[in-house]
């Protein structure tokens, strides 16, 4: 897709990674309509309000078509499940899952109407590992990926692509208060010495999601030496394909 003239809705628009993309589909021609609780000259909202998440879409359509959905927020709160209060468990699977399925769910009717748009979903490298203090986090990225790759199957022969996106740690404010915890950073320390990760910069991340909704590519998975675990378990998935229906 030629970004140039079109209208990206982009969640998770204030900062880190989000903040990038919307820079860098800007510079691509776009109009970027960003989304987030503090005020960037977009939409304002919460989207763990029902109400602000259901009327989203139909809002963004007053000023003009959405070419491109972007689900790019994300929360994670660490620690183990015992620990956790419910509202923190309900905020990583409403944020991380529920809510970009209810926004492709409505974005969907008016692309397919108009023969044109791209979803892109930026779920995470955690869908194929089992860390643990991030029970919650990694099912609601796993749930994510699963999500995605079972619509790009739904939309195929239509003119709407879908992008996965499946990240390991970026240089974001998040990801350095989670490191902040001892046990946390452990965690991480160990990848990055097992050279399994490194910390991507925003920049490139957000280059990588540009170049792929304007080549219509299916996935994006960044570092590239840590792709193997989303592919590998993307296996039972890929021959259900080819012996399916």
């Amino acid at each position: 897709m030629d970004l140039d003239g079109k209208r990206v809705l982009l969640t998770g628009a204030s900062r880190g990674v989000g903040a990038s993309i919307a820079r860098a589909l800007t510079d691509a021609g776009a109009t970027v309509v960003g989304v987030a609780r503090t005020d960037t000259g977009g939409i304002t909202g919460d989207l763990m309000d029902p109400s602000f998440v259901g009327g989203l879409i139909p809002q963004a359509l007053q000023g003009g078509p959405i070419d491109v959905l972007v689900n790019n927020a994300g929360v994670a709160v660490p620690g183990r499940l015992s620990e956790q209060s419910d509202a923190n468990v309900r905020a990583v699977l409403r944020v991380n899952l529920e809510v970009p399925a209810l926004l492709c769910q409505a974005v969907l009717p008016s692309m397919l109407a108009r023969g044109t748009g791209h979803i892109v979903n930026v779920s995470s490298l955690a869908m194929a590992v089992d860390t643990p203090g991030f029970a919650s986090y990694g099912a609601s990225k796993a749930g994510l990926s699963s999500f995605t790759e079972s619509l790009r199957v739904e939309l195929e022969g239509s003119a709407v692509g879908v992008t996965l996106v499946e990240i390991g740690e970026a240089d974001t404010d998040m990801v350095h208060e989670l490191r902040s915890d001892p046990q946390v950073d452990a965690i991480f320390s160990k990848s990055e010495q097992l050279r399994l990760q490194r910390m991507l910069p925003v920049d490139e991340v957000a280059s990588a999601i540009r170049a792929a909704i304007e080549s219509d590519k299916s996935h994006v998975r960044l570092p590239r030496r840590a792709a193997a675990f989303p592919m590998i378990a993307n296996i039972p998935r890929r021959i259900g394909r080819i012996f399916g229906p």
